[in-house]
């Protein structure tokens, strides 16, 4: 699971589980970066701020790639538009059809993608990349700020995959569940594949990943109300 399963109260308002409370936290197996945001070569603006800029002058529409079935680029997305407003318009992807591909095409201007995605299309010229929607800089967009670094505060929006066991667990019992995952993630090869999916392998204690969900599902909350433009102050 990931934090698509902190968001699921969100997605589904008759959810009939408590997906907090209704789970015993054992570990965070892994975290990834957080999406990229591309722009098509043909947009003047070459970053965030000339991104914000151009949005608040501009009398026409700027496209954004929306549609893509992941949690986080969509609330990066939705958090963008009410952060930036204007003129930046979702503009729907037909069926099948990537984000990636729909910038690619010309046919939106900007659209969150993957950062493995997002390097490939950097260095072949096809898309520029204007900011990271994570914590840090990328070893393969060393060059690209974050949206932080950008002035857009709080917007991190990067991933993370951990292990819960229905409530009720003893604890003895997740505790060696997560030591066979740390075992695991040891393994020769294994940090290497991860790095080939955009991850790093993390294997918290459970009482570390118990607080990290309880201070993660706190801000998951606080974004998704910005990105509906009720956050209080």
């Amino acid at each position: 699971s990931s934090e698509a399963h902190l968001l699921l109260p969100v997605s589904n308002r008759t959810l009939a589980f408590d997906p907090v409370q209704g789970f015993v936290p054992v570990t965070q197996v892994a975290r990834s970066p957080g999406p990229v945001l591309i722009a098509h070569p043909g947009l003047p603006a070459r970053n965030v701020t000339e991104l914000v800029a151009m949005a608040k002058t501009s009398a026409s529409s700027l496209d954004h790639a929306a549609g893509v079935r992941e949690p986080m680029f969509e609330m990066a997305g939705a958090l963008l538009r009410a952060t930036v407003g204007g003129p930046l318009r979702p503009l729907p992807l037909a069926p099948g059809e990537a984000a990636l591909g729909a910038v690619l095409a010309g046919r939106a201007l900007i659209a969150f993608v993957d950062p493995l995605d997002a390097a490939a299309a950097v260095r072949t010229g096809r898309a520029r990349a204007l900011a990271i929607a994570g914590p840090a800089r990328l070893p393969t967009l060393m060059n690209v700020p974050t949206m932080i670094e950008s002035k857009l505060d709080g917007f991190d929006l990067s991933g993370w995959h951990g292990l819960w066991m229905p409530a009720g667990t003893p604890l003895a019992i997740a505790g060696r569940l997560q030591a066979e995952v740390t075992t695991a993630l040891r393994r020769p090869g294994m940090a290497e594949r991860l790095d080939e999916l955009g991850l790093v392998p993390v294997a918290s204690a459970q009482p570390e990943f118990a607080h990290f969900v309880a201070r993660e599902s706190a801000r998951l909350r606080q974004l998704v109300l910005r990105a509906a433009g009720t956050a209080r102050p």
